[in-house]
């Protein structure tokens, strides 16, 4: 018998199906949801269809990757879906987003500092420098990057004794800010030899670590969206 209009169980209207990948697990699941609502109640609605035996908390938001990973976008928890644009089928990840990020300073210390991945670049150098009592983020900036072996030589850096934190997971706090004395007063051109003379010159004036950033890192531009 064919179902009348009146008898046929019609599909939801105006839903959203997204795939959901829960980064805890790596499991991917189709999800539905009303491309109206904000972001945050997604959130929550994904953790209450994931049941009550999941250990996953509210500190998790979305995240739409891209083909080059360090190019997704974190989701607005105070977004909707459609502000997105996104389309059924899309996939997103629910994961969780403050993490621990090992800073390393200019002369070489370490300190390891809770950071929300959801934030920019400009916004958790803020939070990093009320954590270790630097009162000017502007002037600083972060740079990411492998581990400095300078000219073949052992790594400048000391070892970290945190093994919680992967050494990946790590970055550069740089100070950008004007030098109040100059620190050279003798000279403007120096010539030298070689890159490692170079070096060295510079070290006896305290300048070697900018020398070294210069050669190795990649400043992260402070609207960037995290991607440390």
């Amino acid at each position: 018998k064919t179902p009348t209009a009146s008898t046929a169980k019609s599909a939801p209207q105006g839903l959203l199906t997204l795939r959901v990948r829960i980064v805890d697990s790596g499991a991917v699941r189709s999800m539905q949801f009303d491309p109206s609502v904000i972001l945050y109640d997604v959130c929550k609605e994904i953790l209450e269809k994931l049941g009550e035996k999941t250990n996953l908390g509210l500190d998790h938001g979305l995240f739409r990757p891209e083909d080059d990973y360090s190019r997704g976008v974190w989701l607005n928890a105070g977004r909707t879906l459609e502000y997105y644009d996104l389309k059924n089928g899309d996939l997103v990840e629910y994961k969780k987003k403050h993490r621990p990020l090992k800073v390393i300073l200019m002369d070489g210390s370490q300190r390891t500092v809770l950071i929300d991945d959801s934030q920019n670049v400009g916004q958790i150098i803020k939070v990093i420098c009320s954590r270790i009592n630097l009162s000017n983020p502007d002037e600083f900036s972060l740079t990411t990057g492998q581990k400095k072996r300078p000219f073949g030589e052992d790594d400048m850096l000391s070892e970290s004794d945190d093994d919680d934190v992967d050494e990946p997971n790590s970055c550069t706090l740089v100070w950008e800010g004007i030098q109040q004395q100059p620190a050279f007063t003798e000279w403007l051109f120096k010539r030298v030899t070689s890159t490692p003379a170079a070096r060295e010159y510079l070290e006896e004036h305290s300048m070697a670590n900018l020398f070294d950033l210069a050669l190795t890192e990649t400043i992260v531009k402070p609207d960037q969206d995290s991607a440390l």
